[in-house]
């Protein structure tokens, strides 16, 4: 009899165990988690634009504007895949587009508020790397 109910016992306990360990794992968030928000540089880069990026569903579109308050309509730009989680993406620019920006990486603060934006332009028709960050604030 004590041996059934130790068994009974042990039981729910590895039960209990699992279901606390399999429920307590997360994967993390994608980009997804700022669908819909759009950020602007605080200020302009070498080419003398702000940063405008809008996040929709998995991926994100960029434009170059020369303000930062009147917000731009993104229905006409081309949203890119992310690749990441969490808060660090990289913007995965296919090779016919990304000439002359080969890379292109974001690191979102932990509520979502603002975004680091680093991007790698090559200048000098290509000759010159040039790395330019962003300090993006959320606008809507």
């Amino acid at each position: 009899m004590n041996k059934k109910i130790l068994s009974i016992i042990f039981s729910l306990f590895l039960v209990g165990v699992f279901s606390i360990s399999c429920s307590s794992k997360e994967d993390p968030k994608g980009i997804e988690q700022y669908n819909g928000n759009i950020y602007a540089s605080e200020s302009k880069d070498i080419f003398d634009y702000y940063l405008w990026l809008q996040v929709k569903g998995k991926q994100i579109a960029f434009v170059s504007l020369s303000n930062n308050t009147s917000m731009p309509d993104f229905s006409g730009e081309t949203y890119f895949d992310v690749e990441g989680s969490g808060s660090s993406y990289t913007v995965k620019i296919p090779d016919s587009v990304s000439v002359g920006m080969p890379k292109f990486t974001l690191e979102f603060s932990a509520d979502g508020s603002t975004v680091n934006a680093e991007i790698t332009y090559l200048i000098n028709d290509g000759t010159k790397p040039h790395d330019e960050k962003y300090q993006c604030v959320k606008k809507n």
